[in-house]
């Protein structure tokens, strides 16, 4: 913190200095010309045809945001003006006020360029002819246009009208003052990318996030090296993350794994926390047989967390390794690469996996699988499934579970398994959760006055999504667009909401309850719950995982739901069972006073209007 101060405060004083010197040259009658004509607005939305951009509210005289004006003004304004005038293209500057957000909005891709001290940055969106038609014609304006526009922002006046000495000082003070100005930028340049590296930076470990990491590789690694770097994604296992996350314990061992890693490191080497328990590398290595060798010593040494892990279950560290060189040549696609390989590690429950050809066309076609995700649900490419849900006692639908089914272009209906860990991972799942929230919303609404008029649906929500800030604010919105009964909602949230997000979770259980819906503690007894779960939220159901019924083949399992049963019914919370595939798993449910049955033995997810049909008793079950 004292350090980043320090920062702040050099680069105040060399901006009062560079002022100062500016002031001076001012002092012999001459005032900053305000530049007015350049287009500032407050969102990135509006005309297609416009070339959005963020600005550097406080780089005077290269470009600053006037509170006075509301507009940006500065030397690299008026440089766009010529390159408007050149190219055609129209240019509107994003409103920040003094607050810098260049970064936050190129990386949202909310803009396609951001400008700084004489250099330009595209976004992703911005297509490569725009980029060659702004770049050309920013190369093209001559040194004295660049002269011309700075001394807009040194002087202006009538040379005629003052006298000789003020002439004199005017025609040589350019050539005086220009060095010191060029110094004192530059120098404030490199303070501010100190600060900007210094922003990306973790919270815990006090050390570099994947912006960072991707910012140092393209930055620092150039093409013709990348052949003698290796990725590799290093983590703790899931189970351990999910189970331990934001204990006290877990950030030992996350300080203890990022310590012993950057011990076996160079210094032209890069490390950074990229997940939950992951960390990627980029790492010198002069070929394969090398990158294994440096795993297995890697891993061995961490194999032990002795004195650090007190329970019984100690963290298993694996990683995934991929040359830097290849046609992925980005950042992000290399730990992406890198972390395919891990979970396939995980999966075969081997220390490290080296990308292979099968695993890297299976890589590839996940790829292509992401960038569709992009677009799908906006699209209209997912379509609302059900699963009718019974009483456990009659068999009579009581209401049903909404699902979805992604109907992909090219490759046919997707179920859940092959989507919505992508979505998780490109953080749009919330999106497809809320779509889902309003078609359930738009179901209950059509059932009134039907013969389903009284069942419920229930929907799920992830930890991402109930997660944010706006949750409470987003699910009254959507729902305040139909007119149903509310008990007739259930949200079912999946236990690991609470163990990752436990201030948030409260907070939007509340919400949901006010609001009249009910809420359900899904996948109860996977293995993350802590019972305290029942007694700390004010859940009105709780949905058994499906492994606690197959289970049930055992005398102790049938103990087990016997007891899990009595447990929820003692604090009034009602009983969903799923998975139930069989009449033996049913007459054990049944004997243990379960409420609800979900699985294949009644009815699997169906489309919408032909769950209706059954619901609604036309049609009879399949």
């Amino acid at each position: 913190m004292k350090k980043r101060l320090s920062m702040g405060k050099l680069n105040k004083v060399m901006l009062l200095i560079a002022v100062i010197l500016i002031a001076a040259v001012i002092q012999t009658g001459q005032q900053i010309m305000a530049f007015a004509d350049v287009s500032t607005t407050a969102e990135p939305t509006g005309d297609a045809g416009c070339v959005y951009i963020a600005g550097d509210p406080d780089g005077f005289p290269m470009e600053y945001y006037n509170e006075a004006t509301h507009e940006y003004e500065g030397i690299m304004p008026d440089a766009l003006k010529l390159v408007s005038e050149k190219t055609g293209l129209d240019f509107v500057y994003i409103s920040a006020g003094t607050e810098d957000q260049r970064q936050r909005l190129l990386k949202n891709n909310q803009v396609q360029m951001i400008t700084g001290y004489a250099t330009v940055e595209f976004s992703d969106v911005a297509s490569d002819k725009l980029k060659k038609r702004v770049t050309s014609a920013l190369n093209g304006i001559t040194d004295r246009e660049w002269k011309e526009l700075s001394q807009n922002y040194l002087y202006e006046g009538d040379r005629n009208t003052e006298p000789q000495w003020q002439r004199l000082l005017k025609r040589w003070h350019w050539a005086l003052i220009t060095p010191v100005v060029i110094i004192l930028l530059i120098c404030i340049a490199k303070e501010r990318k100190k600060a900007f590296v210094a922003g990306m930076e973790d919270g815990t470990l006090r050390m570099g996030d994947e912006n960072y990491f991707s910012y140092n590789f393209d930055k620092k690694i150039r093409e013709n090296l990348r052949q003698i770097y290796y990725i590799f994604f290093i983590s703790i296992d899931n189970d351990y993350v999910k189970h331990f996350f934001e204990t006290d314990e877990f950030k030992e061992v996350l300080r203890h794994t990022a310590q012993i890693i950057s011990d076996n490191m160079g210094k032209d080497d890069i490390i950074a926390r990229i997940s939950d328990g992951g960390f990627g590398v980029a790492l010198q290595c002069s070929n394969r047989e090398a990158a294994e060798d440096w795993a297995d010593n890697l891993l061995s040494e961490l194999s032990d967390f002795g004195g650090i892990v007190s329970t019984d279950k100690k963290p298993v560290v694996r990683c995934g390794i991929c040359p830097a060189s290849g046609h992925e040549a980005d950042a992000s696609g290399l730990l992406f690469t890198a972390h395919q390989c891990f979970l396939r590690a995980e999966k075969e429950e081997k220390l490290y996996v080296f990308q292979s050809g099968d695993l890297k066309r299976e890589q590839e076609e996940r790829r292509l699988l992401i960038k569709n995700t992009m677009s799908s649900i906006k699209n209209g490419e997912f379509r609302l499934y059900l699963q009718p849900v019974v009483l456990a006692e009659t068999g009579e639908i009581a209401g049903a579970e909404a699902l979805t089914r992604w109907e992909h272009p090219t490759q046919g209906l997707l179920p859940p398994s092959r989507y919505v860990a992508l979505l998780q991972e490109i953080g749009t799942i919330g999106e497809l959760d809320f779509f889902v929230f309003e078609e359930v919303c738009k179901n209950l609404a059509k059932w009134r006055g039907t013969p389903m008029e009284k069942m419920h649906i229930s929907c799920n929500f992830t930890r991402m999504s109930i997660g944010t800030e706006d949750f409470d604010a987003r699910i009254r919105e959507i729902a305040s667009r139909y007119s149903f009964d509310r008990s007739r909602l259930v949200i079912e949230i999946t236990e690991d909401t609470m163990v990752k997000s436990a201030e948030n979770a409260i907070k939007n259980i509340e919400a949901i309850l006010e609001e009249g819906f009910s809420c359900c503690l899904d996948d109860f007894g996977s293995g993350y719950t802590s019972f305290t779960d029942l007694r700390d939220y004010p859940f009105n159901l709780v949905k058994l995982d499906r492994d606690i019924i197959l289970g049930t083949e055992s005398e102790s399992g049938r103990e087990l739901i016997n007891g899990l049963v009595a447990l929820c019914h003692s604090m009034n919370k009602e009983v969903i069972c799923e998975g139930v595939e069989n009449k033996r798993q049913l007459e054990v449910i049944r004997q243990a006073g379960g409420d609800y049955v979900q699985g294949f033995y009644f009815y699997k997810a169906l489309p919408v209007p032909e769950a209706e049909k059954i619901m609604a008793g036309i049609q009879s079950s399949p």
